[in-house]
């Protein structure tokens, strides 16, 4: 699975807790590693502290000391976790004394990573505001357009941290069906959006995420909110809301499959 807002959250804090005021003792870096990670070998880390971890929609950025910050979007199937560097699809670590080792592992090589100095980031003005936070509210989605709301959702520029499986299931919990164009929607319907969105984030961070395909934590460790899943990979089962006369449909929205229920989702 694509890590999501609340598995990158999950991740932001158990990386906090093991990292936070510990400085850098050493980089390491895979022989053949790919463009878009060795630009973290042409900087001098060595030495600087880690100071805080921040969340932006599904982009980690670790502050160090010396105005120094690096920007690490994981894409699809990267991780970061909390062991030694060696195995298949590490592409680098970052070690925090002799005993503590932060390594970046990504099969398909679609995450990034970036070092900048200063406060301001060019990659993270791109991004529309973080989905928990109160930038985020019903004037994000008074948009004039015929795209699906589900599409705008996932659009990363209007608003960062949603992916496939918790815009399916906030649409369901706001009952609105995800392939209405967004300009229909009421103000109402948007703040509803916007209120299960939230609620959707939260329940989701509590579980540790939700674990699928071959996605784990920093430490090896499954969410299991997938278990509370009330649409998304349950095509042809009944709705928890209207019962058994009711099934779980799909459709494609922008090449992505979406799961909801026909009835209660208007």
């Amino acid at each position: 699975m694509i890590p999501e807002l609340p598995e990158v959250e999950a991740m932001r804090r158990t990386l906090a807790s093991a990292l936070c005021e510990k400085s850098i003792t050493d980089l390491r870096l895979a022989p053949a590693v790919s463009s878009r990670f060795g630009a973290i070998g042409n900087c001098d880390l060595v030495g600087r502290r880690l100071l805080r971890l921040e969340r932006h929609g599904k982009v980690l950025l670790l502050h160090l000391s010396e105005r120094m910050s690096v920007y690490i979007r994981l894409g699809m199937s990267g991780r970061l976790v909390l062991r030694p560097f060696g195995r298949r699809h590490d592409h680098f670590s970052i070690h925090f004394g002799a005993d503590t080792c932060l390594t970046y592992n990504d099969f398909r090589r679609f995450g990034e990573v970036m070092v900048s100095r200063g406060d301001s980031n060019d990659k993270l003005r791109q991004l529309g505001p973080d989905a928990l936070s109160s930038d985020f509210r019903s004037a994000t989605l008074a948009i004039q357009t015929k795209r699906p709301i589900k599409a705008v959702l996932m659009d990363q520029k209007i608003v960062a941290g949603l992916g496939n499986i918790y815009s399916s299931e906030s649409l369901f919990r706001a009952h609105i069906n995800p392939c209405r164009p967004t300009k229909t929607l009421t103000t109402d319907e948007r703040s509803a959006i916007i209120l299960a969105i939230k609620a959707t984030l939260a329940a989701a961070i509590a579980r540790g995420g939700s674990t699928l395909d071959d996605y784990r934590g920093t430490e090896g460790e499954a969410g299991d909110f997938e278990r509370r899943f009330a649409v998304y990979g349950r095509v042809g089962d009944s709705c928890h809301r209207c019962g058994t006369h009711s099934r779980i449909a799909t459709t494609e929205i922008e090449q992505r499959t979406t799961y909801f229920c026909s009835t209660c989702q208007h």
